[in-house]
């Protein structure tokens, strides 16, 4: 068997078309959007229980009240 030649491009694709989408570029779209959603939702969890505990949270994590 011969050695595939490295310098050409696997598919051929017309110049000024990029190539097609498919479904598991919508699936990773989708998967992107509720990793997202889950971090936002894990932000809003981590600061509800930091108030419950008479802390204040911010960006960066949780912060302790110096009393």
């Amino acid at each position: 068997m011969s050695q595939p030649d490295l310098t050409s491009p696997g598919r051929p694709v017309a110049s000024g078309q990029k190539p097609k989408s498919n479904v598991y570029t919508g699936l990773m779209g989708m998967a992107a959007i509720c990793l997202a959603i889950a971090c936002i939702l894990l932000m809003m969890d981590i600061g509800q229980s930091a108030e419950d505990y008479g802390a204040t949270s911010g960006w960066f994590g949780v912060v302790t009240s110096a009393k």
